[in-house]
């Protein structure tokens, strides 16, 4: 089971934001405010051009705690986007606040609270909407998380705001833990609704390694009051423990049999960063096999990021449709001699004839998480 739907470059993003220029601990409150002007401005260029730059204020530890974007216009640069965080002491975000600039001031977009427990794992996410002025948040949805000793997801609650600090539950999550190993031996999935009558979704049952890893996880869905068999995934890792392999079956009825429709690899460094990541599919209806995703990162001496390079492929897999506004993408990263982030360039291919507004800021606004 998997919390969050993250875009690898959303995780390229926040890597590469939050170990930009990271510091010895110094003690002491992790989101305290300090400006850090090593290296407080990015410049972001597009196919050679400056067409926006960012600003960071860093505080004790190294972490960008403000990122301001500013955007060229008529000759010059603007304001456009700020991002405010906080982090706790072990460099998880509590918190992230989302503005854009309209009628010259800072109107709210988006707000996302965190909450953790002992392994620095999610326990709790609120979401809030922006008010679109300066006024403040509206909530919008809550999640709770809780994990077996492995990791693999038992709790998933997802709730919507209704007024007030009420909250409706729309989806949960339950699993059964194996009586010997205390490990998740499957979990159902619900929905909800405004009369509180729970519908059964999914059932995903797992098999295990003699270390506890996931092996395998079947999949089935409810439909007619009775669970059918619907899709099978198999897990091989390295010695690191990192994920190198997922095979993938979708269960045909008429055949009574599994056809694999997923092949995903990914390799990695010998200090477990991720150096290429590979998903090759068969999309409904189709026979051959389509790389629709493939993501290859390089590293400087220092393990940070200099080059990565997305691709990818949308159709329809598995029921639901996979879209991508940006097919590809190559960027670059540069660094000053403090290990700050001081230039972000790429060239990108868009999807579809919208230019920069459109195939880039998807890039930037949404798979830039941090």
């Amino acid at each position: 089971m998997r919390i969050f739907k993250f875009t690898f470059a959303a995780m390229l993003a926040m890597a590469v934001a939050l170990a930009s220029c990271k510091k010895d601990d110094p003690g002491g409150d992790s989101h305290t405010p300090i400006k850090m002007m090593l290296a407080d401005s990015c410049h972001v260029n597009i196919s050679g051009i400056t067409k926006a730059k960012r600003y960071f204020t860093y505080n004790a530890y190294g972490l960008p705690i403000e990122t301001r974007r500013v955007k060229a216009e008529g000759g010059s640069f603007v304001n456009d986007t700020l991002i405010k965080r906080g982090f706790d002491k072990h460099r998880n975000l509590l918190f992230e606040e989302r503005y854009v600039w309209k009628n010259d001031f800072w109107n709210t977009l988006s707000k996302r609270e965190y909450t953790y427990n002992e392994n620095d794992s999610v326990m709790t996410l609120v979401t809030y909407k922006g008010n679109g002025d300066v006024s403040g948040w509206s909530a919008s949805e809550k999640y709770e998380y809780d994990y077996d000793k492995s990791g693999v997801l038992i709790k998933h609650n997802q709730y919507v705001h209704m007024s007030g600090d009420k909250f409706q539950l729309r989806y949960s999550l339950k699993a059964s833990l194996d009586a010997e190993t205390d490990l998740c031996a499957f979990a159902t999935e619900y929905s909800y609704g405004n009369n509180d009558v729970e519908t059964p979704l999914k059932r995903t049952e797992y098999t295990r390694y003699d270390d506890g890893k996931v092996k395998s996880e079947n999949v089935y869905v409810y439909r007619d009051n009775v669970w059918e068999p619907y899709c099978l995934s198999e897990f091989t890792y390295d010695a690191n423990g990192n994920k190198t392999q997922e095979i993938g079956f979708i269960y045909n009825k008429g055949t009574n049999k599994y056809d694999k429709d997923l092949e995903i690899s990914c390799s990695y460094t010998s200090d477990s960063k991720l150096t290429k990541y590979e998903r090759k599919c068969k999309f409904d209806g189709e026979s051959a096999w389509t790389v629709a995703l493939l993501v290859e990162q390089d590293y400087n001496a220092a393990g940070k990021i200099v080059k990565y390079h997305y691709e990818a492929v949308g159709g329809k897999f598995r029921d639901d449709f996979i879209s991508s506004l940006v097919k590809s993408i190559d960027c670059t990263y540069k660094y000053d001699n403090a290990g700050c982030l001081i230039e972000e360039a790429f060239d990108y291919n868009s999807g579809f004839d919208t230019g920069f507004n459109k195939g880039v800021n998807e890039y930037f606004n949404s798979e830039h998480v941090f």
